[in-house]
């Protein structure tokens, strides 16, 4: 079965609306690392490269709608806000994932992004773009819910008891022991 479907054509308001929601959550996100550089958590930071690359992948397949439909304007068709949305988006993207390997073992980044940037994609296309078929029985929201439920669930417990991240908080531990002595 599948729920969703794609919307070639999404309206300009639609495409409006996933812009704001991309660069509120941008500047979000650019509030959030400064508030965190004393206290840096890897998963403030996967979080942050998960919302911010479900958004600039949206915005990749919006611009491939633009460029395939032959639009005018931009470039090649792909409106300027686009580009400034992937551009701004994907920098600070990298930058989270980049201090997100800092701070945290490979495996747990890689497990975030690979539930956080998906499942932002789908939302947007859900709430926003309309791409759930309207004819769907009531269980299978909810059965995505429930997964989205248990994959977020599986990561956060990987950021708390992973054995690297339960070796860094020991050497944390010892190493703010040995300072308070001397």
């Amino acid at each position: 079965m599948v729920a969703t479907e794609e919307n070639p054509a999404p309206t300009l308001d639609q495409e409006r609306i996933t812009a704001f929601m991309a660069v509120a959550a941008t500047v979000l996100f650019a509030v959030l690392a400064v508030a965190v550089r004393r206290r840096p958590s890897a998963f403030v930071y996967i979080l942050g490269a998960g919302v911010l690359f479900g958004f600039v992948a949206v915005f990749v397949r919006l611009a491939s709608i633009h460029l395939l439909r032959g639009d005018l304007g931009g470039v090649a068709g792909v409106p300027w806000y686009h580009l400034g949305v992937m551009a701004g988006a994907g920098l600070l993207g990298i930058y989270f994932v980049q201090m997100a390997h800092r701070h945290g073992p490979p495996d747990l980044v890689v497990a975030g992004l690979t539930v956080v940037d998906p499942m932002v994609g789908v939302l947007t296309g859900i709430i926003v773009l309309g791409e759930l078929q309207p004819d769907q029985p009531w269980w299978v929201g909810w059965c995505m819910a429930v997964a989205a439920c248990v994959a977020t669930l599986g990561v956060i417990a990987l950021s708390r008891h992973h054995p690297d991240v339960l070796r860094r908080r020991v050497l944390t531990r010892r190493t703010a022991s040995v300072v308070a002595e001397d």
